[in-house]
């Protein structure tokens, strides 16, 4: 695996294709187990095994550790982090059959991604949720055109509460500050994504989860 470094972002897009999740299971702690069955759905509940075993590699690659014993604490806003990470942020989204997670280090980061689809409440979020300039082009934009914008600045208030660590409720994520970085992200072409940071980084997409 390449080393991470300073200003760097490594992105991984993994696609989820009904693997069996027996290898992914045993990696998970008793508390994500306890999740993963509350899931009702059988598909929801095996892609939550997965993405959870792959975050769990590759955060065990990134601090040479067993996977199976990285623990996680809650920051002061309720955000994950890994106990004894040195400076390792890493944020996880998964929309459709499709996860992202990012790494980066001494970072506040957030990502989010979005399978584009029509939304019917599409104006009462965008009035809303979003910026009233954001807002405004939602509401005049081509109607072939407003499902990919709308998803763009949707991804960006949920990336940017990731970051922070805050719901997308949080009146303080209607707008990115100006002293913060967005990056779009189409992770495929029907996608829409967006990955934020408090600095300025270079983002790198990885394939593979032992590169």
């Amino acid at each position: 695996m390449k080393p991470l470094a300073e200003h760097e972002v490594h992105l991984y897009y993994a696609e989820f294709t009904a693997e069996p999740v027996t290898g992914y299971l045993a990696l998970l702690s008793p508390d994500e187990v306890e999740r993963a069955a509350r899931y009702r759905v059988e598909h929801a509940r095996a892609q939550f095994i997965v993405t959870r075993g792959i975050l769990r590699t590759l955060l065990g690659q990134y601090l040479d550790r067993p996977p199976a014993g990285i623990s996680f604490h809650f920051g002061p806003q309720g955000k994950p982090e890994v106990a004894g990470s040195a400076g390792l942020a890493f944020s996880v989204s998964h929309s459709g059959n499709w996860s992202a997670l990012a790494f980066a280090r001494d970072c506040r980061l957030g990502i989010d991604i979005e399978h584009q689809r029509h939304i019917k409440e599409w104006e009462h979020i965008a009035r809303n949720q979003f910026a009233a300039s954001e807002s405004a082009q939602v509401i005049a934009a081509p109607e072939h055109l407003r499902d990919a914008l709308f998803f763009r600045f949707w991804t960006r208030r949920e990336a940017y509460a990731k970051a922070l660590g805050v719901g997308i409720g949080d009146p303080q994520t209607t707008a990115i500050p100006h002293d913060w970085f967005a990056y779009v992200l189409q992770p495929r072409e029907d996608y829409a994504g967006t990955l934020v940071a408090n600095k300025p980084v270079r983002v790198s997409v990885h394939s593979g989860l032992a590169e």
